[in-house]
């Protein structure tokens, strides 16, 4: 009832932003189901009847395919799209795969999907058979992956997730009462638009602070100085060659950035080394859902560990002694550090 409640108040406060969150998610599963099913589509050419089936462990054999998990992960996928037709080992079409299905999908897209993932299309094409062969991810800031993130984290999307985590946190209020200058940290900062977005939003609460972002991707840094933030006072730098202080921060801001790293258990407890006493860790973390599942699917094709369970990600936090309070509807979160 509660989350249904929260869902009402977000579309009346928001309508415009709220509605066009939901077909973001809506198309973004279009999308991926579309390039899921093109991969498939020339392996399942002749098989439009069970007699005609394809068994999997001759297409495992044939395309060299080591990662059966994922195999029987995008089997199911194309099955629940009822692209497809399972007994046992052997798969068939249910419907035929149009031959330009990523590009007629394209037409039905939400403009957002289109302008911060269309860019990513090629390189899922070949993620998804790379991952298969477990061919290991590339390194971030290689080629075109890097551009492909700027554009995407630009998005409407991820600016009103993290609005929401400020107005979670009553950020505005907590700025308020400090009486001294509040050090702030966007950790994970990517291409600086969130970055940028945290500035303006302190800003207008006329609070004295200091704002530095950091991310692991060289390339992210170099365009977040030289282009998305130039001219703002913001001090960006490489987790590559510096760390962030230890017991500096007032607060620290990270948006989905947890499920990147190997072992989040690790990363939350340099957070909190980094925090003062009482200061305040939040941001934006997607918990795994069906709603979210094609969006999950790609974070892992890409290299992510994928969207933890609400249990998973507490888990995280009561390792380093930290009470998290979530919110499981635009995936808010903040905690503090005690003492």
């Amino acid at each position: 009832m509660s989350k249904t409640l929260t869902l009402l108040g977000a579309f009346l406060r928001h309508p415009r932003i709220f509605m066009t969150l939901i077909q973001t998610l809506k198309s973004t599963r279009l999308y991926m189901n579309a390039i899921v099913a093109e991969y498939f589509k020339p392996l399942l050419e002749g098989a439009l009847s069970e007699a005609q089936a394809v068994s999997l462990p001759e297409l495992i054999q044939q395309k060299s395919i080591k990662n059966i998990a994922l195999l029987d992960e995008l089997v199911g996928l194309l099955q629940k799209t009822n692209f497809i037709q399972r007994r046992g080992e052997r798969i068939w079409l249910k419907k035929p795969i149009p031959a330009d299905i990523v590009a007629q999908t394209e037409q039905k897209l939400n403009r957002l999907v289109i302008e911060a993932f269309k860019t990513f299309a090629i390189t899922l094409r070949k993620t998804v058979e790379d991952r298969l062969k477990g061919i290991p991810v590339s390194e971030f800031d290689a080629g075109e992956l890097r551009i492909q993130w700027d554009i995407a984290l630009r998005g409407d999307f991820y600016r009103f997730q993290r609005n929401h985590a400020f107005e979670f946190i009553k950020f505005k209020d907590l700025l308020k009462k400090s009486a001294e200058t509040a050090n702030i940290l966007d950790y994970g900062c990517g291409s600086g638009d969130g970055t940028k977005q945290i500035y303006h939003y302190v800003k207008a609460a006329n609070a004295e602070f200091n704002l530095e972002a950091c991310d692991v991707s060289e390339g992210l840094i170099e365009i977040a100085q030289e282009d998305e933030a130039l001219g703002l006072p913001i001090k960006f730098f490489s987790l590559k060659n510096q760390k962030p202080k230890s017991n500096y921060y007032d607060f620290i801001f990270i948006s989905q950035v947890l499920h990147w790293h190997e072992n989040p258990t690790e990363l939350l407890a340099e957070l909190k080394s980094y925090l003062k006493p009482n200061g305040i860790l939040f941001g934006v973390q997607s918990t795994i859902s069906k709603r979210i599942y094609q969006i999950d699917l790609f974070i892992r094709l890409l290299g992510g560990g994928g969207f933890p369970p609400l249990a998973t990600m507490e888990s995280w936090f009561t390792a380093n002694n930290l009470l998290l309070t979530y919110d499981s509807t635009f995936y808010s979160f903040k905690c503090t550090k005690k003492g």
